[in-house]
């Protein structure tokens, strides 16, 4: 059985970075945006309404999920932790933790953010496992 600590949580705002905000700007004035704002229960419609608040999670997330030029670039500007107004957050919040010696867990929705934190926490040198759905039950446990 597996006892852990009661569950402690704090819902904090972060804002964008410039090139975030820049980025969030210029695609509320694209045609994809403009087509998901219509009324409509047309197919079409509804897939750039998916289509638009994808492209926004991502880019609330971290500017470069939009990218693909990316793909494959190493480097220590690409996935940098300060073009992104959460990781930024995180970044000073798990400095605090760590220097007090708390463990974290840190829970993101999809894969390509796991692998951004997961590259970001090997480049600050912090020690970390990933669990993510490959990850059988029973290590899940010996991880955590």
């Amino acid at each position: 059985v597996l006892h852990l600590p009661a569950k402690q949580e704090q819902v904090l705002f972060c804002h964008l970075t410039p090139e975030q905000y820049q980025l969030y700007v210029q695609f509320l004035e694209t045609e994809q945006v403009r087509r998901a704002k219509t009324v409509s229960s047309d197919r079409q419609v509804l897939g750039a309404v998916f289509f638009a608040l994808s492209v926004l999670r991502k880019l609330c997330n971290h500017p470069d999920l939009l990218l693909k030029a990316n793909e494959g670039e190493e480097g220590e500007d690409v996935w940098s932790y300060d073009k992104s107004g959460k990781m930024r957050v995180l970044s000073e919040i798990l400095k605090v933790w760590h220097k007090d010696r708390h463990r974290t867990l840190i829970f993101v929705q999809t894969v390509q953010m796991l692998e951004i934190l997961e590259l970001w926490m090997s480049r600050v040198g912090y020690t970390h496992f990933r669990i993510d759905g490959k990850t059988p039950v029973k290590r899940r446990l010996k991880l955590i």
